[in-house]
């Protein structure tokens, strides 16, 4: 089976669960704990990979790093995930998660790059220019001179001048 069909049926497990119970805002709270906790610990994310740790030990340091701070539901999958050899695929569960999350509330997720800072103006503007509730993550990244790029729905607009200049540079060798 795949990764990606593993971890769409356990994150619709939990998504199912905790919609249930009413408890799907803690879930997708202790979704984005996770996520962010696994992007940043290289060493979490080599542990719930490793063949070598066994099964007990990697219940046990979830237990201590996450135990106190998700719900119950979450600690149980992460737990049942642990037990079925799926802890590897931990990360990939919780953007899946995210993802139904996302749809179900008609959540768009744009991501933004650009030269430098922008205003709260602008982002209203680029918010207002996508229809539906918009979700923006804003990031500065140099290396595009100027412009921006902007990438939402799995559709990416390039308008940085340093595409600009790597397409001119095409046109000019060839």
């Amino acid at each position: 089976m795949s990764a990606e069909k593993i971890s769409i049926r356990y994150a619709k497990a939990l998504f199912d669960l905790s919609e249930t119970n009413g408890s799907i805002e803690q879930v997708k709270g202790d979704m984005t704990l996770i996520l962010n906790a696994i992007d940043s610990s290289e060493e979490l994310a080599e542990a719930l990979k490793s063949p070598i740790i066994k099964a007990d030990k990697k219940q046990s340091f979830i237990k201590e790093i996450f135990g106190s701070k998700i719900q119950e539901n979450t600690l149980s999958l992460l737990n049942l995930m642990v037990e079925k050899g799926r802890e590897k695929y931990t990360r990939d569960v919780c953007i899946s998660f995210m993802d139904l999350y996302n749809k179900k509330n008609q959540i768009i997720p744009v991501k933004l790059r650009t030269a430098v800072a922008i205003s709260d103006q602008m982002k209203k503007e680029i918010t207002a220019s996508i229809k539906g509730t918009v979700q923006i993550e804003t990031t500065v990244d140099a290396s595009l001179v100027g412009g921006f790029i902007v990438e939402y729905d799995n559709q990416m607009f390039d308008s940085s001048v340093a595409r600009s200049i790597t397409v001119l540079k095409q046109k000019f060798a060839n």
